[in-house]
């Protein structure tokens, strides 16, 4: 659990740095869309292993 808070703390910090990068360079909505699709992604991650764990209790 530790880990994967250390994980997501360091992909926030290289997110945060190539936002201030690419808005130096005028690419400001870059960033907004890898945020929407990291975001996406532990979402998406998080709804499958609660739907899997309500599997798990029902049956």
């Amino acid at each position: 659990m530790v880990l994967k808070q250390v994980v997501y703390i360091v992909i926030f910090i290289i997110v945060i740095a190539a936002t201030i990068f690419l808005y130096s360079h005028q690419l400001g909505a870059i960033p907004f869309l890898l945020i929407s699709f990291y975001l996406f992604y532990v979402a998406f991650k998080r709804l499958t292993k609660i739907r899997q764990e309500k599997k798990r209790v029902n049956e």
